[in-house]
């Protein structure tokens, strides 16, 4: 039996989890690279903003535009650099 026959019978459940364990595995690989080993990772700022482009989709999209002013705020909290 070669993998033509492994893969039939791995039902569709199996396949899902596996898949999604590779998932999880590769966005917990990237957010840990961008968190300790990015030349950016010792700037000082919030956690989601340096994992992901998520904070900035909320302001920008969300917030409809009100980046400009996090970065104020977040300047009075963290410091210039």
């Amino acid at each position: 039996m070669g993998y033509e026959g492994a893969l039939k019978n791995l039902g569709l459940p199996t396949l899902l989890t596996a898949i999604s364990i590779i998932l999880m595995v590769w966005e917990a690989s990237w957010i840990t690279y961008y968190r300790f080993f990015h030349p950016l990772s010792k700037v000082p700022g919030p956690y989601l903003a340096s994992i992901s482009e998520f904070y900035r989709f909320y302001h920008n999209y969300i917030r409809r535009g009100a980046l400009y002013r996090e970065f104020d705020r977040l300047h009075d909290k963290y410091g210039r650099s």
